[in-house]
């Protein structure tokens, strides 16, 4: 039968392998799963996958759900004052001694600090040494981040991949550019000892899963503190925050994230939350979180000349995606857009005219009546009297022309993809080139032109083969001696597959 097929293919394969199921056994698994999952309620499925198998799954809130919610409370990640509720910090330093600490405070919050010193013509944070034990997207943000201002990378994975080759490799294209890349298996004694190297000789150590995992891996932060006094510990997990809560400990991705912040309840329809975008929605902003935190923990250590343990979640980054709606008190009514909504209102949305859209922002997003009412006026004195129908019959660059004429804000709808095709040339934005990118491939980068600084960043290049460099790291730390014998072992490996790209 048709199951028998499926299991004889398998047999020989790791399940990662078959992630994109083809039909009939797509159907047959989702049909089946479906089915099981109206045995109990969403809530039981979340105790039953989330805390005890461990695997990431998470109930649909909406936002008001996850602000009064029990975690989202007690750890700290929505903070309660006279009746009101609003969002804690995106990123804090975890003290032994006083608890959790904002990492913007100092000893005395009224003295304006020294900027540090710094070549001009340099990068600012060349010389910093960062040691990236994470994997998919956020974590990596922040090491690629800090590598943008001259920090050098050492990035560790195991040598045989927990993950399908997109989430290994293809996701690292970008994320995981201008690092240097050893393939180790820390649980194993021999990479005890690099990791042991690793930790003495880095400024920084970022790793992104929950506080449990520390400790096994040799990583917590009085593990660190041991080996390296000055050293930064920067932990990014799924739901984590300032002080424990119930979910703490709960494993999670981007789109589990989604569905309890109230992402997916938002960009849905009524009965059907729908996942925003698919990559990087929170991820992204998850690893700049995580780079600040480890450069106002840099800023500590300049000051006090010791390391700390910073952290930041997926969790506090998603909230802080949300401000404008990240927020309760007493008699707030949640009314703002959701579902297939084309902006707040008719007249700060998109709209279609002959040959295309245009956004048009006669007011702000969320402008009072008299405001309304005032740029009605204006555009009924302007010879519009529907501002709809006015786009319908005219071209984009038309309408653009009048609008223009009139003060009211307007732009053409684009994509990525658009941007990159025009080659248009703007401060803030633009794409740069590699035609012979390690991966045999053709790649496009976008700039990271975005961030102004005061010194010049560093060119990131392109991402390296995985285990590329695991020889040269091995030897550069004094273990040549072990090399043979842990590449035997399975301790070391210089390659998960023959080609860049595995299939």
């Amino acid at each position: 039968s048709t199951w028998q097929s499926f299991s004889e293919a398998t047999q020989s394969k790791c399940m990662l392998e078959m992630m994109y199921l083809r039909e009939p056994f797509s159907s047959k698994i989702r049909d089946l799963i479906a089915k099981t999952l109206l045995n109990n309620s969403a809530e039981e499925w979340a105790r039953k996958l989330a805390d005890e198998a461990r695997i990431p799954c998470a109930v649909v809130h909406s936002t008001k759900q996850w602000l009064h919610s029990e975690h989202a409370l007690k750890s700290g990640l929505v903070e309660q004052s006279e009746g009101e509720l609003r969002i804690g910090p995106l990123v804090w330093e975890e003290d032994e001694e006083n608890g959790p600490q904002p990492c913007t405070r100092t000893e005395d919050e009224t003295r304006v600090p020294p900027r540090p010193s710094c070549n001009p013509r340099k990068p600012w944070l060349e010389g910093l040494k960062v040691l990236c034990l994470c994997n998919v997207i956020a974590g990596p943000m922040v090491s690629v981040t800090l590598a943008r201002f001259g920090a050098d990378v050492i990035r560790i994975d195991h040598p045989k991949p927990l993950y399908d080759p997109r989430i290994t490799v293809q996701f690292g294209l970008l994320s995981n550019r201008s690092k240097r890349t050893v393939l180790a298996d820390l649980k194993k004694e021999g990479g005890q000892i690099l990791l042991a190297r690793l930790i003495k000789w880095a400024d920084v150590i970022v790793f992104n899963g929950t506080k449990q995992q520390l400790t096994p891996l040799g990583i917590d932060p009085q593990s660190v503190r041991r080996l390296n006094p000055r050293a930064i510990l920067c932990l990014l997990d799924a739901f984590g925050g300032p002080r424990e809560g119930p979910w703490s400990e709960r494993i999670g991705y981007d789109d589990i994230l989604q569905a309890s912040l109230g992402i997916m309840h938002r960009f849905g329809e009524p009965g059907m939350p729908t996942e925003h975008a698919h990559i990087g929605t929170i991820d992204v902003v998850c690893g700049w979180g995580g780079a600040f935190a480890c450069v106002c923990a840099l800023l500590k250590r300049t000051r006090f000349g010791i390391g700390s343990f910073c952290r930041t979640s997926l969790a506090a980054a998603g909230q802080y995606l949300q401000v404008p709606f990240m927020h309760d008190f007493p008699g707030r009514i949640f009314d703002e857009p959701k579902g297939k909504v084309r902006g707040a209102h008719a007249l700060h949305t998109c709209i279609e005219c002959s040959d295309g859209w245009l956004f048009v922002a006669a007011t702000g997003a969320s402008a009072k009546p008299v405001e309304i009412a005032e740029a009605l006026e204006k555009l009924r004195i302007a010879g519009i009297s529907d501002l709809h129908e006015f786009c319908t019959c005219r071209t984009k660059s038309d309408v653009l022309a009048k609008l223009q004429a009139e003060g009211i804000p307007a732009a053409p709808l684009s994509s990525l993809e658009a941007w990159r095709l025009s080659e248009k040339k703007v401060s803030s934005f633009g794409f740069e080139h590699h035609p012979n990118h390690p991966c045999g491939l053709y790649l496009v980068h976008p700039k990271p032109c975005a961030i102004r600084a005061l010194t010049p960043q560093r060119s990131l290049g392109t991402s390296r083969k995985l285990g590329a460099d695991t020889r040269e790291v091995i030897e550069e730390f004094g273990l040549g001696q072990y090399l043979e014998e842990w590449l035997v072992g399975g301790v070391v490996s210089e390659s998960i597959a023959a080609e860049f790209l595995p299939a």
